[in-house]
């Protein structure tokens, strides 16, 4: 065990934190160290890891640990339903764990998923296998305003996003994907939709407002780009137009010192990233 790992050991808070939340999940030790120390460099290949005893695959390793906790401990899509049916629509499913967390809750939900990037689309189909969970659609495309094909930005882990192929430095990286109109979807009762797509949420709730009254409960993860206006305003108009009360938590400490640190931020990444839970009240 290296000496960070050691250290972390000795520490009761940590070892505390990791025996009573995470490592009923899976988790190892040396997983948790890597997301404790905040380790956000540990590689986007892909490799394996133990969920509730299920093998399944997962690349970086920070954000694995984060996602574990976030949907599993935290329980952030937790949600209730008078139905034991409930249809879910979750848009932007990554490798599968929040399509495992509402199965293992709901296990008689009708669920489907977009997943835009390839190579992450794979894992998840194969982590839903792992689980036995093989009657979830899924479908590799990107949700967007209109059908069609769409330029996209992959990273092989959470933040692949939709772009401008004119966006400077990424241009030879962009895949030309499919996109499905998500408004096309929301044509009868969805008891939970999920949209967490990397700062085309705005675009996409845009274009879905006149068919949002047939969703019970909306989580949005709203992403700020720090060279963009901020959109959270007229988000929120939308949400309340469409009948829902809404409650805001930061999703990401992007900027521990905002007055000090907006100065400098220069490159892609957002200023502010923000959970919004939506319901009718």
């Amino acid at each position: 065990m290296s000496k960070m790992k050691t250290a972390l050991h000795k520490q009761t808070v940590a070892r505390y934190k990791y025996i009573k939340y995470l490592k009923s999940t899976g988790i190892t030790f040396s997983e948790y160290c890597d997301y404790f120390y905040s380790n956000k460099n540990t590689g986007n290949d892909v490799t394996e890891s133990l969920l509730y005893d299920k093998l399944i695959k997962r690349n970086n390793t920070f954000w694995f640990v984060q996602n574990v906790e976030e949907i599993f401990v935290d329980e952030v899509y937790k949600f209730v339903s008078n139905s034991d049916a409930p249809y879910i629509i979750d848009c932007g499913v990554n490798i599968g764990l929040s399509l495992i967390y509402f199965k293992k809750n709901h296990p008689k939900a009708k669920i489907l998923g977009f997943e835009p990037d390839a190579n992450v689309y794979n894992t998840c189909l194969n982590n839903l296998k792992s689980f036995g969970f093989e009657d979830i659609e899924v479908e590799n495309a990107a949700v967007w305003k209109e059908d069609g094909a769409i330029n996209f930005l992959p990273d092989n882990s959470l933040g692949g996003k939709i772009v401008d192929s004119a966006d400077a430095g990424v241009t030879r990286r962009v895949n030309k994907i499919d996109a499905v109109r998500l408004n096309t979807y929301l044509n009868q009762k969805i008891d939970f939709l999920k949209i967490d797509i990397e700062g085309s949420e705005l675009e996409v709730m845009r274009d879905c407002k006149n068919n949002l009254h047939h969703v019970e409960n909306l989580f949005v993860e709203y992403h700020s780009p720090w060279e963009k206006p901020q959109e959270l305003a007229e988000l929120l108009t939308i949400m309340r137009e469409a009948g829902f009360r809404y409650y805001i938590e930061s999703a990401w400490n992007n900027m521990s010192h905002p007055f000090v640190e907006h100065i400098s931020r220069s490159g892609p990444g957002y200023d502010l990233q923000l959970n919004i839970f939506a319901y009718r009240h």
